[in-house]
């Protein structure tokens, strides 16, 4: 999302490019690797399409954080993830740290590079001066095990073929430049009210274009609707409690088996 008036929050440059890795200070972590957001109930309407989507590993005594490796043993080099997306991606105003990317990484022992960064979306130019394709050149060059691509609101207003054109060119960029790595979409985070109808098309968009390249899509529902007490004051960019919502609804579709059911 762009900042309120079009501002840049904090002097970002590349700093998506940075690597974050587990054991940063972060939400409270689950022994299955999934993050607890105190008193929110979730609301259980998120879901994954894959080729073929197992049920997700079991939560309890014993059960192992999420390792979105290829069958990587624990204590081996973590798994490449790279994130393209906006501002809710790169944890405006609650810092890069705090974003549900880098709870993710904490807890599943990914080594995330984090590309998101505001104002950006497939077609709107953010306030770096790049769009996801921009982000998407990058990716290419970090060859990462699983490349997660979230839809974007910024790109609201924008004619519909254009950012069909450009989610389906970058998806198709990242299959042809990253043969064998995950490719995983993500629908759009929106603030307390209803889902706009365009964004819903866009949804739709970003879930077909990943499964042209036979990707899967995490539809998380509407996490935010009526509880304005997980957005901060411009009801675009979640708190941290969001960021942690945001992290534990996704991060349920990101188990091994999951995973390993993405060609």
């Amino acid at each position: 999302m762009r900042s309120p008036g079009g501002e840049t929050s904090r002097a970002k440059g590349r700093r998506g490019r940075r690597v974050l890795w587990a054991g940063l200070a972060g939400g409270a972590l689950l022994a299955s690797g999934l993050l607890l957001v105190d008193g929110i109930v979730v609301s259980g309407d998120s879901q994954v399409t894959t080729p073929s989507t197992p049920p997700a590993l079991p939560v309890g005594a014993g059960a192992q954080p999420t390792d979105v490796g290829h069958g990587r043993e624990p204590g081996a080099v973590p798994s490449t993830v790279v994130a393209i997306g906006d501002s809710i991606m790169d944890g405006h105003g609650v810092g890069e740290t705090d974003s549900w990317p880098a709870l993710l990484a904490q807890s599943g022992r990914w080594q995330l590079q984090n590309l998101a960064s505001d104002g950006t979306g497939f077609v709107t130019v953010g306030d770096d001066g790049e769009t996801f394709a921009d982000q998407a050149v990058v990716a290419e060059g970090l060859n990462p095990s699983i490349v997660i691509v979230a839809a974007s609101s910024n790109d609201l207003g924008q004619d519909d073929s254009a950012v069909q054109s450009t989610a389906d060119s970058v998806f198709q960029r990242l299959r042809t430049a990253l043969p064998l790595a995950k490719i995983v979409a993500v629908s759009a985070a929106w603030g307390s009210t209803p889902l706009p109808e365009q964004l819903v098309r866009f949804n739709q968009i970003v879930s077909d274009a990943s499964a042209s390249v036979g990707g899967a899509y995490i539809d998380i529902g509407q996490l935010f609707l009526d509880h304005p007490e997980l957005m901060q004051a411009d009801d675009t960019h979640p708190t941290v409690d969001g960021q942690n919502l945001l992290a534990e609804t996704i991060g349920r579709q990101l188990t091994v088996d999951q995973i390993a059911a993405i060609p």
